[in-house]
């Protein structure tokens, strides 16, 4: 009897093979609706859509079924859009040629940051955490359990921050993927230099978040990050 978890997760099962067929100009396969997760050793990656999820805290659970260690979780928007605005075909001939992952190019500025190539950001008041702002023009994977680094930055005022990782986990009986805000120090304007601190990216494809509190409290600051190769 197929179980509560598989019924209810969509999996996307895409093989080298089907792929090609995608990026010739074929339409793309279907995915299942009711495809179990339990997938096979071979298979690329699985998508993780939105509906699912369970918020513990600050952290957010994206259940899969038992799954191969080598497949990678494909994190999907609240809205079903997956990193970088690509398409399913998109995701999976990058997975399975293995160019999946995106960053920028080396920094031009005298502070290593390219503008158009940084998002910025405005921390919470009374010491609060502010909004979560994503790096939406990248899609960044590792599916040999690594880290992704985190450059960021103060232009106004003081901050405390925050980034968005990821590792693979359980939740009760249920396997999947955790997403979860890892701290990554304290900056200022009066000390403008930048913050790289690594967090955790296990096996997973999805897209950098950052949020920040001010120190000051009364007051909001303002800088950016980004996450380079």
């Amino acid at each position: 009897m197929m179980s509560t978890t598989k019924l209810r997760f969509r999996i996307a099962l895409v093989l080298a093979c089907s792929t090609i067929g995608a990026w010739s100009g074929l339409a793309p396969a279907q995915a299942d609706e009711t495809a179990p997760p339990d997938v096979e050793a071979e298979s690329a990656y699985v998508i993780a859509y939105p509906g699912f999820t369970t918020e513990d805290g600050s952290a957010t659970f994206y259940p899969t079924g038992d799954i191969d260690p080598s497949t990678i979780v494909v994190i999907a928007d609240a809205d079903g859009r997956l990193p970088g605005g690509l398409t399913e075909a998109q995701v999976a001939e990058l997975i399975v040629s293995g160019k999946a992952g995106s960053g920028v190019e080396a920094p031009g500025d005298q502070l290593g940051i390219t503008p158009l190539e940084s998002t910025s950001w405005i921390s919470g008041s009374n010491c609060e955490w502010g909004r979560a702002y994503e790096q939406t023009s990248l899609g960044i994977t590792r599916d040999d359990g690594g880290r992704v680094t985190y450059i960021w930055w103060v232009t106004y005022g003081q901050a405390n921050g925050q980034a968005w990782g990821f590792y693979k986990g359980y939740n009760g009986s249920d396997f999947g993927v955790w997403g979860k805000w890892y701290p990554v120090g304290r900056s200022s304007e009066s000390a403008p230099s930048l913050e790289r601190k690594p967090v955790p990216w296990e096996g997973t494809w999805g897209l950098p978040k950052f949020r920040a509190a001010s120190t000051y409290c009364v007051l909001a600051a303002i800088g950016g990050f980004q996450v380079p190769l």
